[in-house]
């Protein structure tokens, strides 16, 4: 928000993109805790992020179906962050503990 005279103005974030420049590192670090994703992501707040300098013009939601596989999901939520935060979206991310069913195949899963 820009104030200008008492008049208060909303900058959509649209106006503020800048092209991506160049890739992005990837790393997967063994030692990578949910502290450090959490102490590189001030601006999240509960798996929701949104621009503080500027009105998002979307709003985003990612579902993650998750099982039994924490390090595979501190690498995803590493990089995923910056990556939509570089986009200046609202987004929140929600992980979904997948749940077997009894006497269903292998290869059935549902989400609870």
């Amino acid at each position: 928000m820009i104030t200008s005279n008492s008049i208060v103005t909303n900058i959509s974030c649209f106006n503020l993109l800048t092209p991506a420049e160049g890739s992005v590192k990837l790393s997967f670090e063994s030692s990578l805790t949910l502290k450090d994703v959490e102490s590189q992501n001030k601006g999240v707040a509960e798996g929701e992020y949104e621009p503080s300098d500027c009105t998002a013009r979307q709003s985003v939601a990612v579902l993650i179906p998750h099982r039994s596989r924490e390090r595979h999901l501190l690498y995803l939520l590493n990089h995923l962050h910056p990556f939509l935060q570089r986009q200046q979206l609202h987004y929140a991310i929600y992980v979904i503990q997948q749940v077997h069913r009894l006497h269903a195949s292998p290869n059935k899963y549902k989400l609870a």
